[in-house]
């Protein structure tokens, strides 16, 4: 008897807690969301763009975000951490306001260029899970993103299919190894020679 739920049913559990997800973010939802959309409404009839920034799956989201906003016509971009320290900083004008995701909130590289986003004289909305974190103590205005966890829902994943022997015909020639190359020196060695 197969007791592996189907992926029908897999769906179904996995749809059941994104909606309730969607619901306990419903109750938590304040006044940080109307005054962040009345920000950006501001900064675009300011003639200013909406600047997205984060790290990692953070950035990610944010390019999709900029590229939802830009193709509803509001100006957007986004804007690595990283890559602002080298100089993509210039893009931001005072008039714009930035959009900093990390669900931390105390993302280094993040961390590092708040002053620089404020010194700019941007406005920055964090949407971020650290409440009392660094960025949402930089913040004009926070938005709640902080996960509740409920319990994990019960999916079965397919088994693992073993692959198959490669047949002797097929079975890749086999080449001598080289000699392994020295380890590449530490930064502490470059620097005390």
């Amino acid at each position: 008897m197969n007791t592996t739920p189907s992926p029908l049913d897999n769906a179904r559990t996995v749809l059941a807690c994104e909606a309730d997800a969607l619901r306990r973010t419903l109750d938590r939802l304040g006044d940080s969301l109307p005054a962040a959309v009345a920000l950006l409404k501001d900064t675009l009839d300011r003639g200013g763009k909406i600047v997205v920034t984060g790290i990692g799956k953070s950035f990610h989201i944010g390019q999709k975000i900029a590229a939802t906003l830009t193709s509803t016509g509001a100006p957007s971009t986004v804007l690595h951490p990283s890559e602002a320290m080298h100089g993509d900083l210039g893009l931001l004008r005072p008039a714009d306001a930035v959009i900093a995701l990390s669900y931390s909130g105390e993302s280094d590289e993040l961390v590092r260029l708040l002053p620089l986003l404020k010194r700019d004289g941007a406005k920055i909305i964090a949407l971020t899970g650290g409440l009392e974190s660094t960025l949402a103590r930089h913040a004009d205005i926070v938005i709640d993103a902080s996960a509740i966890l409920g319990e994990e829902p019960d999916i079965a994943l397919p088994e693992e299919v073993p692959a198959e022997e490669p047949a002797a015909e097929d079975s890749p020639v086999e080449t001598p190894a080289e000699p392994a190359a020295e380890p590449a020196p530490t930064a502490e060695e470059l620097l005390t020679k």
